[in-house]
């Protein structure tokens, strides 16, 4: 996910540099928002900042179908206990297999019929969170800042809130997030404003 921000934050820098101040931020955060997904799901990112596009739905549609190839693999060595990582393909097995020990901020209640999902079942989770997520997320972030841009005594008390809970040094925990009640704030006043889903059937 850090690697996605700061591949954003590069291509930022540079189109400040040849195109002036105007950046079209919403498709920025948008193919940022599908790169941190595809890390946080199938434990890859898309390119889609270097590549300065969305690959939706051509690309990640040809890139889907090589990961469902690649995520049999994957699962296999995760329920093997090679590779594990903290992400969503990882909570998913450990929550429905059982087998070893969540973090603990990130505890989900173990399915009540203790069945295991299949290999094409968490695949599917996983590219829901793609499909379902990116508009959402990225919309909601992209506004977020706009409205940040806007009022600068705010995005400093946010700034001044992430400094002192947040270290550099590490990604924030699940339970640090939930803490950060003047971001949380913002976020909810940015839904407020602009609800994705309102927007979306507008346009």
């Amino acid at each position: 996910m850090l690697i996605c921000l700061k591949d954003l934050v590069y291509n930022v820098d540079e189109m400040l540099k040849s195109k002036g101040d105007i950046l079209n931020i919403v498709n920025l955060i948008q193919i940022c928002t599908v790169d941190i997904i595809g890390e946080t799901s199938f434990g890859r990112k898309f390119n889609s900042i270097k590549a300065g596009e969305h690959p939706l739905p051509g690309k990640v549609w040809k890139e889907l179908r090589r990961r469902l190839m690649f995520t049999d693999y994957l699962i296999k060595t995760r329920r093997e206990g090679i590779n594990q990582k903290t992400d969503i393909l990882q909570i998913l097995l450990n929550t429905f297999d059982n087998e070893t020990e969540q973090p603990k901020d990130m505890k989900v209640k173990l399915s009540e019929n203790g069945n295991r999902m299949t290999n094409l079942e968490i695949y599917d989770q996983i590219v829901e969170f793609l499909i379902t997520g990116t508009d959402t997320v990225s919309f909601t972030t992209a506004m977020t800042l706009v409205q940040l841009s806007k009022n600068s005594q705010k995005l400093l008390s946010l700034v001044k809130e992430l400094d002192e809970v947040l270290s550099i040094d590490e990604l924030p925990t699940y339970n640090k997030l939930r803490d950060l009640k003047y971001l949380n704030a913002v976020i909810n006043k940015t839904i407020r404003l602009w609800p994705v889903f309102l927007v979306h059937t507008k346009l």
